[in-house]
């Protein structure tokens, strides 16, 4: 079965309709591969790849998370492909950024794909997604911990060069399916 038929059978078993969302991710070209994601994250971008952690995404406890989490993908893949962003080369080598630096923009993309993701939830869901189930990243508690871990990521992966995003990826991914 192919992937975009595994999201719209786990759509079928949480009863959410995700064919819209994988009519969205063939229309923008997506490439779109399953895989295992180390830590808690079930889904992972890429320039060009959308990475899903199938198994993780079908043992959600939330069925609205998931179609929340596959348009967050999707706001993240599409900002990627914006040429005036130029978010593949900003992101290819992190130590060309200050720690602050690389914060803010991850913070900010992340906030940006949060609020893609819950206006075409409602768009799509005619329903508005619960704020209290995004990552809350304008909340100083929430965004400290981010900091904190985006730190971590930083110190460990920005000394790569050119390299960084590669490193950090299959540091992220153990394998694909």
């Amino acid at each position: 079965m192919t992937i975009e038929g595994r999201i719209i059978e786990l759509g079928e078993n949480i009863n959410i309709d995700l064919r819209p969302i994988t009519q969205i991710m063939n229309k923008i070209g997506a490439e779109l591969i399953d895989a295992s994601i180390i830590g808690t994250s079930p889904a992972l971008c890429l320039p060009g790849k959308i990475y899903l952690d199938l198994n993780k995404l079908e043992t959600i406890s939330n069925d609205e998370l998931v179609p929340f989490i596959l348009l967050h993908e999707i706001a993240h893949y599409k900002r990627f492909t914006n040429p005036y962003l130029d978010l593949d080369n900003k992101t290819k080598n992190i130590g060309l950024m200050t720690v602050d630096e690389y914060c803010e923009l991850v913070i900010k993309e992340e906030i940006l794909a949060d609020r893609w993701a819950s206006l075409m939830y409602y768009i799509i869901y005619k329903n508005k997604f619960p704020r209290e189930l995004t990552q809350k990243l304008g909340e100083q508690t929430h965004l400290n911990r981010y900091v904190n871990g985006l730190k971590n990521i930083y110190n460990a992966f920005s000394h790569y060069g050119d390299e960084s995003r590669d490193i950090m990826s299959k540091n992220f991914i153990k394998y694909v399916r």
